[in-house]
């Protein structure tokens, strides 16, 4: 049961994520701003993203997600995701067809936590959306579903490995229990990166999983 409770939480997120995306199209970015971005490597149970500036242990109950399913989550095939390599060529989002790219998803297999790292192409430059309005952007289109939930901005930003990540919580009524979803948002050069990490705070609260985190305060 927890780990629907969660996996309906993802689904969530995922829609609100799509409501802030545009057709595809990155013509308001130059190549610099796009060739910047680098994937993480799993190292055994630790995945390490320099370009973030952060590693994650894997506990032995967690699973990590690989390629393929990677892959269908931004709707590309497994192979174009394969021939990637570590650092996304300048020209990679026109090519796969897509504003979003998931480098990293975990799952606690006993808490039904899970922890998402996700690359998207905003559809602004970055001087006209900062990381708040792209949350109040966010909260909005929340506002208009009918699920049970409480929303709240965290004014003061959480520094995760190189950057200071801004962020909101959602507390999701789904079958009488309450889910916990703490959404990350750093935004440069006109990425926007997102860690969303899901748990149940009876269970399992945030401040454990983000502990996984080297260089989390």
């Amino acid at each position: 049961m927890n780990k629907l409770i969660v996996a309906f939480g993802v689904i969530f997120v995922l829609a609100a994520l799509a409501a802030c995306r545009s057709n595809v199209s990155t013509s308001h970015l130059n190549e610099d701003m796009l060739s910047g971005i680098t994937r993480g490597i799993w190292d055994e149970d630790v995945y390490i993203n320099e370009y973030l500036g952060f590693s994650f242990a894997l506990p032995e109950q967690w699973m990590a997600a690989g390629d393929n399913e990677m892959a269908a989550l931004a709707g590309i095939s497994a192979e174009i995701l394969s021939n990637l390599g570590q650092e996304l060529s300048d020209d990679f989002w026109e090519i796969a067809g897509i504003t979003m790219l998931w480098d990293m998803w975990v799952l606690d297999l006993i808490t039904g936590t899970s922890v998402q790292i996700i690359y998207e192409v905003l559809r602004y430059p970055k001087s006209m959306m900062s990381e708040i309005q792209f949350i109040e952007t966010i909260v909005e289109q929340a506002a208009q579903t009918t699920l049970e939930m409480k929303t709240s901005i965290i004014p003061i930003p959480t520094i995760i490995g190189n950057y200071a990540w801004y962020s909101y919580t959602n507390e999701i009524a789904v079958w009488g229990n309450f889910e916990n979803m703490r959404h990350f948002i750093n935004i440069r050069d006109g990425i926007v990166r997102h860690i969303i990490v899901n748990y149940l705070p009876d269970i399992a609260p945030l401040e454990g999983t983000l502990r996984l985190f080297s260089g989390a305060e």
